[in-house]
């Protein structure tokens, strides 16, 4: 099976480094890790998906935060949240 998978950043094929199957809820599901074949362009994916994988956190968490009688979450622990992420 040949699948094209080009890195999103330099375009060069990307290489599968493990894969992994296992049952989940009565079906099976295949995961691939792949990864540049590049050192240096992967450690700058890396960095750029852990700030998103940040960014993402903190959305969720401010999701589960307390609404107020006008419906608004709380501005001053969503501002504090905003400036740890930057």
């Amino acid at each position: 099976m040949d699948i094209s998978n080009p890195c999103f950043r330099c375009g060069k094929q990307r290489i599968v480094v493990s894969t992994k199957k296992e049952r989940l809820a009565g079906s099976w599901v295949t995961t691939t890790v792949t990864s540049c074949p590049d050192p240096e362009c992967q450690k700058i994916l890396n960095k750029q998906m852990e700030k998103e994988r940040v960014a993402r956190e903190t959305l969720v968490g401010l999701n589960k935060l307390p609404v107020n009688s006008f419906g608004r979450k709380r501005k001053d622990i969503i501002l504090k949240k905003r400036v740890s992420v930057l």
